[in-house]
């Protein structure tokens, strides 16, 4: 079903997952359920494909694309700054650029400026493009950082509070516009499936509150991959 669905086969792929759900016992509940979930996507794809949008897709260019690896861009609401991640021969490095008069400026590494090691990722920039959410990750753990544009410069990262970051797996993070609501993933042990979807709001001391569960969208499946961004 899976094979099917990635090349575009999607009634083969219901056929499939349908097939499936007939061989499988039925106290194998999860697996029912994510059979359903991807029959569910077949459907709403083919009604996608049969309204297709007009989209055009445009090369950044040499400046911003180069010969290694460069990916997970995130741009600000209002177009002007981007920043992404750009892999070099001994580490993964964060680089920045911003619009002038139309074209991309000279993207800047600024990896030493949030003092990552190599293992922070970028996961969001925010409307005005002067606030950063990063991932720290390593085998067991990942973290939301934060960093700020100050006079030009990126302020050192820093964890978010304990409301959001556990010794659990967060990941994915965005912030709302006006930056006092954040929603993110995590795999902690009080949601209903592995990854989950979660928000915390901005208290009155500029700390992040309590994280609540997404309880109209949490599923007993994952709502996040939870992998390495690297």
């Amino acid at each position: 079903g899976n094979a099917y669905r990635v090349n575009n086969q999607l009634d083969k792929a219901i056929q499939s997952y349908s097939r499936y759900k007939e061989l499988l016992p039925d106290d194998e509940v999860k697996q029912h359920k994510y059979a359903d979930k991807q029959i569910e996507a077949c459907h709403i794809a083919n009604e996608f494909i049969s309204s297709p949008l007009n989209l055009e897709f445009n090369n950044l260019g040499k400046l911003i694309n180069s010969g290694n690896d460069d990916y997970k861009a995130v741009i600000s609401g209002d177009g002007m700054s981007m920043v992404y991640m750009h892999r070099l021969p001994f580490y993964d490095a964060v680089y920045y650029s911003v619009r002038v008069n139309g074209e991309w400026s000279e993207p800047e590494n600024i990896t030493p400026q949030l003092l990552s090691d190599g293992n922070q990722y970028v996961t969001f920039l925010s409307y005005d493009g002067k606030t950063l959410l990063l991932t720290r990750e390593d085998e067991f753990n990942s973290d939301i950082m934060v960093s700020r544009l100050e006079n030009n410069r990126w302020s050192v990262s820093q964890p978010l509070s304990a409301s959001v970051n556990t010794k659990y797996w967060e990941s994915h993070a965005c912030l709302s516009k006006d930056g006092k609501t954040i929603f993110f993933a995590s795999n902690r042990r009080e949601g209903p499936g592995e990854m989950d979807i979660y928000f915390a709001e901005m208290t009155s001391e500029g700390e992040f509150g309590p994280a609540k569960s997404i309880s109209e969208i949490n599923t007993e499946l994952n709502e996040d991959i939870r992998k390495r961004s690297s």
